[in-house]
């Protein structure tokens, strides 16, 4: 595959930026809206369209963003991926729109479903990793601890880091892989009746991101700030 050096390095970028998730520095710099434009920015680059990727990736990353506003990987709570499923998605977009002609309205709305079902998935398997190997680089520093051995904490603190990070690559360049000829060819199928509802759905998806992010913020000193943002952008008439 000739894009096959595109994906690894996304896979390599999705991997770096997925630490910041709940591994490392947490600057909120793993959110759909940061990410996504990151990811389009950069994939774009290397496509010879870094300021279509760039596009693509805000309206992506707006999209998702207003969708899981409301999840944060806030203590024990393992929200979905959303750093994953928004590299993916972006990454997806860019890569069929430069192997077949293609609707962008369409293309973004089904990687934005693709990306929202992955997301999902995503977050099933950070549990399912947390179980296995961080329980098992646990019960290896208390043994570096009871012997005495403090540099433990420092050594497996960094595999456990080098290890997220290597996961966070192989699921970004799988889930690309897998996804992009089975998307290529639902496209190619879709009934108009289909891409009516898509248009549809891509109509009504930000209402219910603005529904979510009023129910979120719905309290007299948040909800003010809230509808100024609103005003603001209808009086500068910010792009779709």
């Amino acid at each position: 595959m000739e894009n096959l050096f595109s994906i690894i390095f996304i896979g390599v970028i999705g991997g770096l930026i997925n630490l910041d998730t709940t591994v490392f520095a947490q600057v909120m710099v793993s959110r759909p809206i940061v990410v996504a434009p990151v990811t389009g920015y950069l994939l774009g680059s290397l496509l010879g369209c870094s300021q279509e990727g760039l596009s693509i990736g805000l309206v992506i990353g707006a999209f998702l963003e207003l969708l899981w506003l409301n999840t944060l990987p806030v203590g024990a709570c393992v929200p979905p991926n959303v750093c994953i499923a928004s590299t993916v998605g972006v990454s997806l977009c860019l890569l069929i729109k430069g192997e077949m002609v293609v609707d962008i309205n369409i293309l973004i709305i089904i990687m934005i479903i693709e990306a929202f079902i992955l997301g999902f998935i995503c977050g099933r398997l950070d549990i399912l990793w947390r179980d296995t190997i961080n329980k098992k680089i646990a019960r290896s520093i208390i043994s570096y601890v009871n012997e005495g051995k403090l540099w433990g904490l420092e050594l497996f603190n960094g595999i456990c880091i080098l290890v997220h990070f290597l996961l966070g690559c192989a699921l970004c360049i799988f889930s690309i892989l897998i996804l992009i000829y089975p998307t290529m060819a639902l496209i190619g199928c879709l009934p108009e009746k289909v891409i009516r509802g898509l248009m549809l759905a891509n109509s009504l998806l930000p209402l219910f991101g603005v529904s979510v992010a009023i129910n979120m913020f719905f309290t007299k000193k948040s909800l003010s700030y809230l509808i100024i943002g609103f005003i603001l952008a209808l009086i500068c008439r910010f792009p779709n």
